[in-house]
């Protein structure tokens, strides 16, 4: 069992993190990305095309959410939907030339600023901050 006094700490630590990262990340969402978008870029970047329920499969939202930030994301020109030849019940979305350039101009832009924000810590720290996050997330090994 865990103190309350170290729960407290965790808790108003991972707050002031998420203070500091929203801050951070602030200019992303003047740029025209927010951050639920760029999610949605980043899996339909790294999956090449996904259906509508996979993308909210994989970002742990609701198909009303998802569909919500892809209506936007198409309106925009970032991605594109084609209904499938076999099930024209099924959907499915892709990176739009547009939306690859916005991903990657993106990520460049949030790695700069998550090199900026972990600049104080050693790379084993950084490695050991990392496994305690995704074990958190419940995606560590043997999860």
């Amino acid at each position: 069992m865990h103190s309350p006094a170290t729960l407290q700490r965790l808790e108003e630590g991972f707050w002031g993190v998420v203070r500091r990262l929203g801050s951070a990340l602030s200019p992303e969402v003047e740029a025209g990305v927010t951050i639920g978008q760029y999610r949605v870029l980043q899996v339909l970047h790294a999956r090449g095309r996904a259906t509508v329920g996979e993308v909210a499969e994989a970002l742990g939202v609701t198909l009303s959410a998802v569909t919500a930030l892809l209506d936007r994301l198409a309106r925009a020109g970032l991605v594109t939907r084609r209904r499938g030849s076999r099930d024209r019940r099924r959907v499915w979305v892709s990176l739009a030339p547009r939306g690859r350039q916005a991903f990657e101009a993106a990520r460049i832009r949030r790695q700069a600023m998550l090199e900026r924000f972990c600049a104080d810590l050693a790379p084993a720290d950084l490695e050991r901050l990392v496994a305690i996050l995704e074990r958190l997330a419940g995606r560590g090994e043997g999860e």
